[in-house]
């Protein structure tokens, strides 16, 4: 006996299941439009339960034929005893089978991967390196790169190439890696930021990492709660993880420098004066100041951008005393993750 059901994809899985089917009462809220081929599906026929999330064959009392039903958790406003459809591959209607857990392709061409980021560690060579287990489950799972692919590779602050993908007994590694490209070049930029919400740092970083800032530090200010600093989102590996992402997002090398500042005074009398000599100056903040300015490609500049709650105006005060130029960006309170890209895609 055959189970035909299709996952919403596109594409149609079988199972086998025993001789004893049963009933459940489920929910649906709206009919789609029957696949090919539906009508050779008679009602009363033997159905098995299947659970939620599924695209199922269904058929009931009231249906002179089948229809397909996307099963929804969600509360429900009509319920139907819904059954899905068994029976020998006679009595199912044509159609394509394709396994749901495709194997990968051997001998593939170059996969449409942005990046995929090495680190120093990681060469047993100048041309063969070992994978991290992230990364082989992202070549297995979402590239479904096989035995033999060349993959797009670049090395943490160096260059870009490509590698060929071969699987050892110890696992999958890269070999032939020649690396013979110039990544993107950062942007003069320090970003100076108050610590972020845990839940939204790591975006943040990963956004800093892809749009290029060379160098982040992140700042205690009055409104952000020293409890940030304890979460596992702000240790110093879970930081260099969210800056590889967005590296291998963008397509670069430059992994962005980060230094954590649990102090405001102590950072805007000592280190502000001197990570800021030599740059153009600037902070975001809402009030009546000019809109953001635009900058030159290669133009120096350290930002700065407060809070949720924004920077005290004391806080401003520390800014605008060290040569701070205020802007603000509209009438609309924005998101720290939201307004970073803004800012960043504004000035340069």
């Amino acid at each position: 006996m055959l189970l035909r059901i299709d996952y919403g994809s596109g594409e149609l899985f079988t199972r086998p299941f025993g001789p004893n089917p049963s009933l459940t009462t489920i929910t649906r809220n709206s009919f789609k439009t029957p696949a090919p081929g539906a009508s050779a599906i008679k009602p009363g026929t033997t159905f098995l339960p299947v659970g939620f999330g599924l695209w199922v064959w269904y058929s009931f009392a009231a249906a002179e034929s089948p229809s397909i039903n996307r099963i929804n958790p969600a509360p429900p406003k009509r319920e139907l005893q819904v059954r899905v459809l068994v029976g020998t591959p006679p009595t199912l209607p044509p159609f394509c089978y394709r396994d749901h857990h495709r194997q990968p392709r051997p001998n593939a061409t170059t996969q449409d991967m942005n990046l995929l980021l090495l680190e120093a560690h990681q060469f047993q060579s100048t041309t063969e390196a070992a994978l991290s287990e992230r990364q082989t489950q992202h070549i297995q799972r979402v590239l479904k790169a096989g035995n033999g692919s060349r993959l797009k590779v670049g090395v943490v602050d160096g260059k870009l190439g490509s590698g060929c993908l071969q699987q050892t007994h110890g696992g999958w590694q890269l070999t032939d890696i020649q690396l013979d490209s110039t990544p993107p070049a950062p942007l003069p930029l320090s970003l100076v930021l108050a610590l972020p919400r845990p839940q939204m740092i790591k975006r943040i970083l990963q956004t800093a990492a892809c749009m290029g800032v060379a160098r982040v530090h992140l700042l205690q200010t009055a409104k952000v709660e020293k409890s940030f600093w304890q979460s596992p989102a702000v240790t110093d590996s879970a930081i260099r993880e969210q800056l590889i992402l967005g590296l291998e997002q963008a397509g670069a090398t430059h992994l962005p420098q980060v230094e954590k500042h649990c102090r405001f005074r102590p950072f805007a009398e000592d280190i502000l004066p001197g990570i800021a000599h030599g740059h153009t100056r600037l902070i975001a903040h809402p009030g009546d100041y000019p809109e953001c300015p635009r900058l030159a490609k290669n133009e120096a500049a350290i930002l700065a951008i407060g809070p949720e709650g924004g920077f005290t105006e004391g806080e401003v005060t520390y800014f605008l005393n060290a040569g701070f130029a205020a802007f603000q960006l509209g009438a609309r309170i924005l998101k720290v993750e939201t307004a970073v890209p803004v800012t960043l895609a504004k000035l340069y």
